[in-house]
């Protein structure tokens, strides 16, 4: 899954508050393997998480969109953006 925040802030910022509060939540999903922050050309940053099925992965979509409107909402643009096995869709 690659989840791309399109930033009200600084992508430092936004990276520390997904890399402190989020990742650990992501690291307690069944089904996790790995997770990644990268910092787009726009000024944006994309989220790449590693989950073994499609199926565990829309699981911690509903932790990572609870997790967002709670602790982030002030830095990013909703919806964010989402990719999944070539797919792209936006997460309301």
């Amino acid at each position: 899954m690659i989840r791309k925040y399109r930033l009200k802030a600084p992508p430092a910022e936004a990276r520390d508050a997904v890399m402190n509060g989020l990742l650990p939540i992501l690291r307690s999903a069944e089904g996790f393997h790995a997770y990644w922050s990268v910092e787009c050309t726009d000024g944006d940053i994309a989220g790449i998480s590693i989950f073994e099925t499609k199926a565990l992965a829309d699981a911690a979509t509903d932790k990572t969109l609870s997790w967002v409107e709670a602790n982030i909402r002030h830095l990013v643009v909703l919806p964010l953006e989402a990719m999944f096995g070539g797919e792209a869709y936006q997460l309301a």
